[in-house]
């Protein structure tokens, strides 16, 4: 489904996800076997998911030391755990998305360490060596698990608090990848970033289904 489309009637149709995954919800994607607990966020209801997995698996990932911030579900992890040589972390604030990993880790045979953490705050220092985010970016405060993953806050805190921490956790070669839709308010993002002194860049662009995303490469020099 388009977030272009759905823009003007998200509030609905985020009522009836809530209502369908008020159950764990198991499926397969991509060779991976995902049990999915309630307020999760869905990796094959929105195009972002697989766009951000393909263009990280054009990266040379042998040994590279990859967190997925923010992982919803962690199916880019999980993918990257069982298809190459990465060693795989990933976070997230919502608990029952950590308690979903923990069980799939299990059944796909993989080995990724995982914290329960709102971004950064409770990650133990790591040299990263790439950082992904899919991240929220409606404008409007979260009031529920389940609207973690859609929503920014208001006057999207999320991304001044994300780019404040992020400056510190990007080493010299380091760098973040971003994917973001062409829908979302981008100037505003933009300037947020480069108050915190990071640098930015576009690496990727691709459309679907009517729908422009951009995967923007942040580093710090």
């Amino acid at each position: 489904m388009l977030r272009r489309f759905l823009r003007p009637f998200h509030p609905l149709f985020y009522r009836l996800i809530k209502w369908y995954y008020k159950k764990p919800r198991s499926f397969e994607k991509r060779g991976i076997k995902i049990k999915l607990l309630p307020s999760v966020f869905h990796p094959s209801y929105y195009l972002s998911t697989d766009i951000l997995l393909d263009y990280t698996l054009s990266i040379d990932l042998e040994g590279k030391n990859v967190l997925e911030l923010g992982c919803g579900s962690a199916f880019i992890s999980l993918f990257l755990a069982k298809n190459t040589g990465a060693k795989c972390s990933a976070s997230d604030l919502n608990f029952a998305a950590i308690k979903g990993l923990s069980e799939n880790i299990k059944t796909n045979k993989v080995d990724i360490e995982f914290f329960h953490s709102d971004l950064f705050e409770d990650i133990p220092r790591n040299d990263f060596d790439i950082i992904l985010i899919n991240p929220p970016y409606f404008e409007q405060d979260p009031k529920h698990d389940d609207e973690i993953a859609f929503y920014a806050g208001k006057d999207l805190q999320y991304f001044a608090k994300l780019f404040d921490q992020l400056r510190s956790r990007l080493t010299a070669d380091a760098f973040a990848l971003m994917i973001l839709s062409e829908n979302v308010n981008s100037r505003k993002i933009l300037e947020v970033l480069t108050r915190n002194e990071l640098l930015i860049s576009v690496v990727h662009t691709i459309k679907k289904n009517d729908e422009l995303f951009l995967i923007y490469r942040i580093y710090t020099n």
